[in-house]
């Protein structure tokens, strides 16, 4: 064996299957724990996951976010995506408008928040605007999840 193999004993395409299915687990057991709100029993139960990013990009956003699409598919809840990365898949315009419109979604993920990008210094790119921020903590403000 060499230092490398002792260093990342698992390849790396079975790490990112090992990441999204940690991930998949984390988010089954986020339902098994907290049960759709009583309002999402009355219409379509929503989910928003955001994968966009700004610099670095961890390998396992796009197994995570299928991942997520296939427990949607599987238990019968919509999986909303925003991530600039995924055009086929992605939202086109931003869903973080307003604390109603974000009202729509029984929870958003945030895939893998990285690099301080809203780490409120004006000189460094931010994930989300001041506007998309406010809308979100509105959110949050009004009961919405937010794991």
């Amino acid at each position: 064996m060499n230092a490398a193999t002792l260093r990342h004993p698992i390849r790396q395409p079975t790490r990112r299957l090992l990441i999204a299915v940690v991930a998949a687990a984390l988010f089954a057991t986020v339902f098994a724990v907290a049960p759709p709100p009583a309002h999402a029993q009355d219409q379509d139960y929503k989910v928003l996951v955001v994968g966009k990013t700004l610099g670095f990009r961890h390998s396992h956003i796009d197994d995570t976010t299928n991942a997520i699409i296939a427990l949607g598919e599987q238990h019968g809840f919509t999986v909303d995506v925003w991530d600039n990365r995924h055009s086929e898949l992605t939202l086109l315009t931003t869903p973080f408008t307003s604390a109603d419109d974000l009202a729509r979604y029984a929870t958003i993920i945030f895939v893998s928040p990285v690099d301080g990008t809203n780490n409120q210094n004006p000189t460094r790119p931010r994930l989300l605007n001041d506007g998309e921020l406010a809308a979100l903590q509105g959110s949050i403000r009004d009961g919405g999840g937010f794991p």
